[in-house]
């Protein structure tokens, strides 16, 4: 790594990204608890098991922990013996750690809930419903004891409100079901083509889709220790004829195998002829490696993620060498990658922690999502557009596209716009590409529906494969709009804001 890395020091002690996509996905499904490893009432060092602690001991016990998958495995503990009182405490804790991930406030407002505690369980599904969440405790028999108020029915109307379908997105073209196994990801698009560039994580080959016809433009991979592999993103630099490619050996892949198992790269080919330039593996004694995102900057420099390890890496466009970016312990989950025009800003998500910017002239992390305003957990891919930041997000509820406008120095969020939540044909949507004044993006990633080698569970089958399309400032003037209205009425009646 060059000198010029940010790195970024942290006290939370992080657990590996499959433990956390797993545990978030229970959740969302309603079974959270069975996920816990069990406990270990008698921990080495001589620290009393917190089931057995006073109550000011517990409670200075947890409002000092860190570890996020110790205090998960204490809740389950606590809920499975039906203490209630502890088992709040823990969530709310792990609420403040994660202020991103709604499953925990979700669990802290059960866990009030389960104490008859109405006051504390609305303000919890208050704060989740103007936060746009769709969280139903009417189907939730620990929600039993706060029913039968007006405020808990106003609530969940409202809250079964954010889980209608909202958008304008159609249909712009579809992978046929017999093709969709091949599990096209990634989403690119070449202007001089006019064409989109989809890479499969199945065999490693990328196809072009124009006119809707799906035509072959790099074959399928041989699955040795060269790659590349399982498709994993996507990146067109159109001035200079290049297709960027990131690539991991995913269990998906299939020519997965002991040889290749964990190693990544991203891979250089000329977009126009589908020629590989140049491959850029990463070191095979430091697997495991996971590349998922990159990206490509003015200058034609790539920027691409290394999960596993927390890193985001560079490709000098002159020097054709990785470099560092930033080191992180905490980020093992960084899911887009994204720059500005000037080259200046790079942004990117982490799947537990939010959506950044870092300021790459000043070396600087910037924090660009306020929790008590936008949730900004589960997302998967970031694009920048129009001074602001296009994000898929599929690991909340609902399944959704926002918008957020930047400041003009690029540092700040200013607003939120929705532009598409909660659509009937979303199934984990994925990966998306600004062309003109429209957004295409993947719908239905389907990966629900593997187990871990990427094949079907049994009673599922694939469907098409469908990309939608949407205006990328979807009803945005008409909420300013309505926004400009309200505060004019709030003036004249003399009303704070």
């Amino acid at each position: 790594m060059s000198p010029s890395v940010l790195y970024l020091i942290n006290p939370i002690r992080h657990k590996t990204l499959s433990f956390t996509l797993t545990l978030i996905a229970f959740l969302l499904a309603g079974n959270a608890w069975g996920q816990f490893l069990p406990a270990d009432k008698n921990p080495a060092g001589g620290s009393k098991d917190p089931l057995a602690q006073t109550d000011s001991a517990f409670y200075y016990t947890v409002k000092n922990n860190h570890n996020v998958p110790e205090l998960l495995n204490m809740g389950g503990r606590f809920y499975q013996e039906k203490n209630w009182p502890k088992f709040t405490t823990v969530m709310e804790r792990v609420s403040e750690l994660r202020p991103h991930q709604p499953e925990y406030q979700w669990l802290a407002a059960k866990g009030h809930a389960l104490q008859d505690h109405k006051s504390a369980a609305y303000d919890q599904l208050i704060r989740l419903q103007k936060l746009g969440l769709a969280y139903d405790p009417s189907t939730d028999k620990d929600f039993a004891a706060v029913r039968g108020t007006p405020v808990y029915d106003y609530i969940v109307e409202n809250l079964q409100a954010n889980g209608k379908p909202f958008g304008g997105s159609q249909t712009a073209f579809t992978i046929d079901d017999a093709w969709t196994g091949l599990l096209y990801e990634s989403l690119a698009y070449d202007p001089k083509d006019q064409s989109f560039l989809l890479g499969s994580v199945r065999d490693g080959s990328v196809i072009r889709v124009k006119d809707g016809q799906r035509q072959e433009f790099i074959p399928a991979t041989g699955g040795d220790t060269n790659g590349p592999w399982s498709i994993t993103d996507l990146a067109v630099d159109a001035k200079r004829n290049r297709l960027w490619v990131a690539s991991t050996s995913l269990p998906q892949y299939s020519h997965y195998s002991p040889a290749n198992q964990g190693m990544a790269g991203v891979f250089e080919y000329e977009l126009d002829s589908g020629k590989l330039v140049k491959s850029y593996v990463l070191p095979p004694k430091a697997r495991p490696h996971l590349i998922t995102s990159l990206t490509v900057a003015p200058d034609g420099a790539v920027y691409f993620n290394n999960n596993i390890r927390g890193h985001i890496l560079r490709i000098d466009p002159k020097l054709k060498k990785i470099g560092g970016v930033l080191e992180s312990p905490i980020f093992r989950s960084i899911n887009g990658l994204t720059t500005d025009e000037t080259g200046k800003f790079l942004y990117f998500s982490d799947f537990e922690f939010g959506l950044f910017g870092i300021d790459l002239e000043k070396k600087q992390l910037l924090d660009l999502a306020n929790p008590a305003k936008f949730i900004a957990g589960g997302i998967d891919d970031v694009i920048y557009d129009d001074n602001g930041l296009i994000v898929i997000q599929n690991g909340i509820k609902p399944q959704r596209v926002m918008r957020i406008q930047l400041s003009q120095d690029k540092r700040r969020p200013l607003k939120v716009y929705p532009i598409e939540s909660a659509n009937p044909a979303f199934d984990l949507p994925s990966h998306g590409v600004v062309v003109g004044d429209k957004l295409y993006y993947s719908a239905n990633s389907q990966w629900r529906k593997m187990d871990g080698r990427g094949l079907l569970k049994d009673g599922e089958q694939w469907d098409d494969q469908i990309i939608l399309v949407t205006d990328k400032h979807y009803k945005e003037q008409a909420r300013d709009q309505r926004e400009t209205e309200i505060e004019n009425y709030k003036k004249k009646l003399g009303l704070k804001k």
